[in-house]
């Protein structure tokens, strides 16, 4: 399989504000818990919901999200949680 280009995510300021914070703090927390990776997308995936994103497309639109929040902020993203 070939790609003609290399995956690059949105910025983050193409995401709804609200949305883009509850992907980011549920799955940075349940990471920090040391909960395994489908667990915190799980976790990501119905704190976007519960932020008003919608049901169609939610698992990828939050897969995008992170990766958005893994280029410009990935220091917090992965940070430890007591750094918080």
């Amino acid at each position: 399989m070939t790609h003609d280009h290399l995956y690059r995510p949105e910025p983050c300021a193409a995401w709804p504000v609200l949305e883009l914070r509850a992907v980011g703090i549920a799955y940075r927390d349940a990471a920090g818990r040391g909960l395994e990776g489908s667990a915190c997308l799980e976790l990501a995936v119905a704190a976007y919901r519960a932020a008003g994103g919608g049901e169609y497309g939610a698992e990828r639109a939050v897969r995008d999200m992170i990766a958005s929040l893994s280029r410009e902020h990935g220091d917090w993203l992965w940070g430890p949680a007591q750094a918080w």
